[in-house]
């Protein structure tokens, strides 16, 4: 082995190339780690959704300093991988991405003008640059530096996962709430914050696929253990949404002819029945009618039935009336400013159920952002997502890349039934920045070594 491949894979690894990077790989990773328990501890602690309720009005009020002190905490871990490890030059593709980001942030600053409470815009538009700058340290220079950098943060989310479920349990094996479990009307939605656990497990199904996939047996049978976890969770977006973006992986990397057509089958249909409950529900509605006896939707559905699948469980009513909000003001209320404690009681006197945002990204985002907002922001995900599916055509990152587009992929239907695009300060937002930026950084490396005369397809696949 030639001493300038010796060279390239030490600075490619990084972190371990020398007892002192190792030392430091170490101490950001303790650090992420007890940063990953105080963000997702207070979420666990909520007991009942009138407490969430009434957190989430006095904290639209006041400001959560918590939050805020976690997220510049988190932007301080990001920029200690920085000055551990100089990003590199990034290939003009990726360079675009910045510039949407860029663009987005702008217009952001630009609706404070006519904000409806201008000093939440701005407290929120300055969380946002924390986390995006913490996300991008990750990624691009603690993830990023090593061939197996993605591979690493799946199995850092699975862990989160197993944990919190883990956690999960215990809380309710204490409390005697298993009790009832197989009833259509068993439900935990009224007791804890069920987003908290569902994403996860969503994102660490699709983890799963790509750590297990020289394993098919393990790779499947660990994809359906967190499928039947989202199922007694009764996620049933996240549920949808996990199965389509599953089954596009499996589409684009089963070993098996048989196994990449039920793939795609699987990913096709489940993917366009997200899209179409966040478009109104309209197809799904009808094939639900024919399986209106059948218990899995009577359980899925809290005993309910069609009721809850008819009316989308109340967003029904919620959207027409947050389109009407739209229509008033096209170019948005503010960044971050529509969901003020007037506005929440607003709202639910108008649904006759208290909503906490829109329940559909793009729609919080045309409220917050108006129409040219909501723009950019959909077409930074979309090309964030094209350049994923692009670099799938590189030898080196195709399988990491195939990774990134999933997660991509899952975000974007998460936001057809759930939001978490104005309310940015939760996993799959975070996850899935620093994981473009982990990608993206891989890419500027493999260019580097590529021009250098260096192969490193086989290390990093």
């Amino acid at each position: 082995m030639s001493k300038s491949f010796d060279s390239a894979m030490g600075d490619f690894r990084g972190v371990d190339a020398i007892g002192t990077e190792r030392a430091t790989y170490r101490a950001l990773l303790a650090l992420l780690f007890v940063w990953w328990l105080a963000f997702v501890l207070p979420p666990l602690a909520i007991d009942g959704i009138e407490e969430s309720l009434t957190t989430a009005d006095a904290q639209t009020q006041s400001g959560s300093l918590y939050n805020q002190v976690l997220a510049a905490a988190f932007c301080g871990i990001g920029g200690a991988a920085l000055l551990r490890q100089r990003p590199r030059t990034l290939p003009a593709e990726a360079l675009a991405l910045l510039l949407l980001i860029a663009a987005y942030g702008a217009w952001a600053m630009v609706t404070v003008f006519w904000s409806d409470d201008p000093s939440l815009s701005l407290r929120r538009f300055a969380l946002l640059l924390l986390l995006i700058g913490g996300a991008g340290g990750l990624g691009a220079c603690f993830y990023g530096t090593r061939p197996d950098g993605l591979r690493r943060l799946s199995i850092h989310l699975m862990v989160s996962a197993v944990a919190l479920i883990a956690m999960l349990a215990t809380t309710l094996l204490v409390r005697g709430q298993f009790a009832g479990a197989t009833e259509a009307d068993w439900s935990l939605k009224l007791t804890i914050t069920t987003a908290a656990y569902t994403y996860y497990v969503g994102f660490a199904a699709i983890g799963a696929l790509y750590v297990l996939r020289s394993r098919p047996a393990w790779q499947i049978t660990t994809f359906a253990i967190f499928i039947a976890i989202l199922m007694a969770l009764k996620g049933r977006g996240v549920l949808l949404s996990t199965l389509g973006t599953g089954g596009v992986f499996l589409a684009r990397t089963s070993p098996w002819w048989s196994g990449r057509v039920a793939g795609r089958i699987l990913g096709v249909t489940a993917s366009l029945a997200v899209v179409d409950l966040g478009t109104g529900g309209h197809v799904f509605s009808v094939i639900a009618m024919a399986l209106a006896a059948t218990p899995l939707l009577d359980y899925l559905t809290l005993g309910a039935g069609l009721d809850n699948v008819l009316d989308l469980s109340g967003r029904a009513d919620l959207w027409p009336v947050l389109l009407e909000h739209v229509s008033r003001r096209p170019f948005g209320y503010g960044f971050g400013a529509f969901w003020t404690p007037d506005r929440l009681s607003q709202v639910q006197m108008q649904t006759g159920w208290p909503a906490v945002n829109a329940h559909n990204g793009p729609l919080d985002e045309l409220l917050a952002t108006g129409l040219i907002g909501s723009g950019l922001a959909l077409l930074l995900w979309v090309y964030a997502l094209w350049l994923s599916i692009r670099l799938t055509r590189v030898p080196a990152l195709r399988a990491s890349a195939i990774l990134v587009g999933a997660w991509l992929q899952l975000m974007l239907l998460f936001n057809m039934t759930d939001s978490t695009m104005q309310f940015f300060f939760q996993m799959p937002p975070l996850l899935t920045l620093t994981a473009v930026s982990a990608l993206l950084a891989q890419w500027a490396g493999q260019q580097d070594h590529t021009a250098a005369g260096i192969g490193l397809e086989a290390v990093v696949r």
